[in-house]
């Protein structure tokens, strides 16, 4: 069920069976129609509850599936960023290795490493926050889905009831 399906609480139906809010027969209880219109208005208070849960939910996946998308975006450059970053590295060691073959090659190594390992750690934080947003995504993708579930069963026993009002109008 999506956001803009969750208006099906604003049928004409519902609206003809709440008139019969309170109404009480000649022996002093309810009439048929007002027990309905009561289990009605009893699921209609839980379906908004349910309707400002899921919307929030749904601002709430929004919100992360973008930060998803921008931190997949983060990752995928830094990972072109670093292939040029070693591809550089490798061809400035060459360069100065050809310019001064006397170069200490394991302090230059050292520096391309420490170079490389500082990327790779920028690199590895960025793919831990996508990971913890991936869960928090499929989390609230499970809420979702939970709170679309319960609002269709109240859909549906609403709908039962709405058939009963329809049968004692009928009658």
């Amino acid at each position: 069920m999506k956001l803009t399906d969750m208006d099906w609480s604003d049928d004409r139906r519902i609206h003809s069976l709440m008139t019969h809010l309170g109404r009480k027969g000649s022996g002093g209880r309810l009439t048929r129609l007002a027990y309905l219109a009561e289990k009605v208005n009893y699921y209609l208070v839980h379906v908004e509850t349910r309707r400002s849960a899921l919307e929030a939910a749904v601002a709430s996946y929004a919100r992360l599936s973008s930060e998803y998308a921008r931190l997949e975006e983060i990752i995928r450059t830094r990972e072109i960023r670093l292939r040029a970053l070693k591809r550089s590295l490798d061809a400035a060691a060459r360069e100065a290795v050809k310019k001064d073959p006397q170069i200490d090659r394991a302090a230059l190594n050292d520096e391309t490493n420490k170079a490389l390992r500082a990327f790779e750690r920028e690199h590895d934080d960025a793919f831990a926050r996508i990971t913890e947003v991936r869960k928090s995504v499929t989390g609230k993708r499970t809420a979702m889905r939970r709170q679309e579930d319960r609002m269709d069963h109240y859909r549906r026993q609403v709908d039962a009831l709405l058939t009963q009002a329809d049968l004692v109008l009928a009658a």
